[in-house]
């Protein structure tokens, strides 16, 4: 073992050329220095395997690396040469109909990517850092899934606040409230987390509003007075709570809303507040 210890790298490197891709694994674990030589050639070797293989769509180290939460990992097949899909090319949509918080409301699926993409898998687990790699390795943060969410509604809908974070720091998309009935208004990421009852991400998502829209003040507070008017339909009481004390003016219509669902909790939440409407016809 110790003149096999003792070779040169090169000669390792001949020796990993002629065995099986578990035994060169095995090899590698031997020592510190086998592994720095062995380890890189290791990942070579599988990527250019995973390239001959044209049955293969993603590299299934990959998905192991980024379900299992391993940016490092990623990190090194990328800068090995293995390649995923940086954008979808889908252009085409089709318009349902489903049912939200009762009403029903059309919603449009697009021809999205038959394969499920890292992002799209990191976005779903909340893994963070292995999101940022892919955004680095020029992955485009709006890549959908198989029905058309984006990585961000994925996030919001998993409630992980740091993958929502990310992506929004890289500049992802953010869809506005049109101002129709509330309940169209989780078709907005905004609007999946108030529903959800996610405080976190709904003050998030706020924020970047604001900071995007910090020339139209007024848009801002449009998207905050339809969330209150949706989370007291929903009866999200802590939603309720934090956009009120973002400011957020308490209305009649959103006193009405909590009051047809029956959350009178949300009721007397509003009411607390101070409100331009009578409680008393409420009840």
């Amino acid at each position: 073992m110790t003149c096999l210890l003792s070779l040169p790298a090169e000669l390792h490197l001949h020796i990993a050329h002629g065995l099986s891709t578990a035994a060169i694994n095995a090899f590698s674990q031997l020592n510190h220095r086998l592994y720095t030589t062995i380890n890189p050639y290791l990942y070579r070797q599988h990527i250019q395997q995973h390239n001959n293989s044209p049955s293969i769509k993603l590299n299934p180290v990959i998905i192991w690396a980024t379900t299992h939460d391993r940016p490092e990992t990623l990190t090194k097949l990328l800068a090995h040469g293995v390649s995923v899909p940086l954008s979808s090319g889908y252009n085409s949509a089709t318009t349902t109909t489903t049912t939200l918080l009762g009403h029903p409301t059309p919603i449009q699926l697009t021809t999205a990517p038959q394969t499920t993409h890292p992002i799209t898998l990191a976005s779903q687990h909340g893994h963070a850092a292995i999101i940022t790699v892919l955004l680095h390795h020029g992955v485009d943060p709006n890549y959908p899934d198989r029905s058309g969410r984006t990585p961000l509604e994925l996030a919001v809908i998993g409630n992980h606040l740091s993958a929502v974070d990310v992506l929004l720091s890289h500049g992802c998309r953010l869809t506005l409230h049109t101002g129709n009935a509330p309940y169209r208004m989780t078709l907005t990421e905004l609007g999946l987390a108030v529903a959800c009852g996610y405080v976190d991400i709904a003050n998030r998502l706020l924020d970047e509003i604001l900071a995007r829209q910090s020339d139209d003040v007024e848009v801002s507070r449009q998207q905050e007075g339809a969330a209150l008017v949706l989370a007291a339909q929903a009866g999200k009481e802590g939603v309720v709570r934090m956009l009120l004390e973002r400011g957020v003016v308490a209305t009649k219509n959103a006193g009405e809303w909590a009051a047809r669902n029956g959350h009178w909790g949300v009721v007397r939440i509003l009411a607390s507040v101070g409100g331009l409407w009578n409680l008393e016809c409420l009840w």
